[in-house]
């Protein structure tokens, strides 16, 4: 089983990624972008793994609403 994630950059964005406000309580703190371009697989058996796959957290509400809208919308 597979897990699809969109990756997050601080320094790299286009205008069809999504902007995201810092969230330090899941170690995102610095203003981001999410984009359909880092789109990738990860293996459920990795993913929380603390080396290879760490788990921060979930995005707040509002966040993770337009995340996934975005997600919706692009792909």
């Amino acid at each position: 089983m597979y897990w699809i994630t969109l990756g997050r950059s601080t320094t790299d964005h286009k205008p069809s990624d999504l902007a995201h406000d810092p969230e330090p309580a899941i170690d995102l703190d610095k203003k981001g972008w999410w984009s359909m371009r880092f789109k990738h697989t990860i293996a459920a058996d990795v993913f929380g793994n603390e080396v290879r796959c760490r788990h921060l957290g979930e995005l707040s509400g509002e966040a993770c609403k337009n995340l996934l809208d975005y997600y919706e919308k692009w792909s």
